[in-house]
């Protein structure tokens, strides 16, 4: 019985699974993740978002959207450089949560490192405590966008949707053109 659950949970992880719009086009996925952040920064400022001493909080968090533009861009430009990767016909539900746990990763280590031009210089930002802080910000607010496209896609494991993920045709899509017979007593002239 608990056998039988794994086959199903790693049947599951290996059923093509459609790569959602932020890795299938990094550029606009990288634009629209960046606009998210900025938005969300600046409407709810949360997990105590602070301004840097030489911008305002709005010019901070524009600097960092856009920052994290360049990283999505960078980072899944990166990622299908990797054989792994490379090849969307063969997009899986676990390809699919590697490369969000990848992106996440690179994207809070990216802002992380960021920060050393962005903020203030005197304040000592070399350490463990605000590293992991940059990881968590990235990786709560990257969820939500990432998680929302994630979700979307979800009924594409259902078994009857499975072949709609790669794009081919299921058996109940593929209509052939019924073939229509003329007979006619007329004759042609020339």
């Amino acid at each position: 019985m608990v056998l039988g659950f794994w086959q199903q949970i790693r049947e599951i992880l290996q059923a093509r699974f459609p790569a959602n719009l932020i890795i299938r086009r990094p550029g606009l996925g990288g634009w629209l993740i960046g606009l998210f952040c900025f938005l969300f920064l600046w409407l709810y400022r949360p997990l105590g978002a602070q301004p840097s001493k030489a911008f305002g909080f709005e010019m901070t968090m524009a600097l960092y959207s856009v920052v994290v533009v360049l990283l999505i861009w960078g980072g899944i430009s990166l990622l299908k450089k990797l054989p792994y990767f490379s090849e969307p016909a063969r997009w899986t539900l676990l390809k699919e949560l590697m490369a969000i746990v990848y992106i996440l990763l690179f994207l809070g280590i990216g802002v992380y490192l960021a920060g050393f031009m962005i903020e203030d210089t005197s304040i000592d930002r070399w350490n463990l405590s605000t590293f992991l802080d940059s990881l968590k910000q990235a990786v709560l607010i990257g969820l939500l966008p990432f998680g929302f496209l994630l979700l979307k896609n979800v009924p594409y494991l259902l078994p009857g949707q499975r072949a709609e993920a790669t794009g081919e045709p299921t058996a109940d899509r593929v209509e052939a053109d019924p073939e229509v017979h003329i007979n006619s007593s007329l004759k042609r002239s020339i």
